[in-house]
């Protein structure tokens, strides 16, 4: 899903077999398909806001160079701001299972 032209290479590179080419042709389709409907409902601009704003974060807090470790947390602090953001907006919705609304509601009468 990273990338219709990319994508197998990347798949390949994290150790996943190389599907055939009918398989691949199908993916591709589907990849592509996925990056339109992103495009076209203004996802893609949202991500790009965020995604320059993380780029600015990286380069300001020098977190580049960090250990992987740290990395890893600024990807997730990206990634949960990302939803946030999407989720303010109206772009996305959140389904919640019934043992985590539970859970949620609990916390709120502490």
């Amino acid at each position: 899903m990273l990338s219709a032209t990319e994508g197998q290479k990347f798949a390949s590179a994290m150790g996943f077999p190389t599907p055939s080419e009918d398989v691949q042709e199908l993916e591709i389709m589907d990849v592509l398909s996925r990056w339109m409907m992103v495009h076209s409902s203004g996802l893609l601009d949202e991500i790009r806001e965020a995604a320059d704003w993380f780029v600015a974060f990286l380069e300001e807090t020098d977190k580049i160079n960090s250990p992987s470790e740290d990395f890893v947390n600024a990807l997730i602090v990206f990634s949960i701001a990302l939803n946030n953001k999407m989720l303010d907006n109206g772009h996305i919705g959140l389904i919640v299972s019934d043992d985590d609304l539970e859970i949620l509601e609990g916390l709120e009468h502490e």
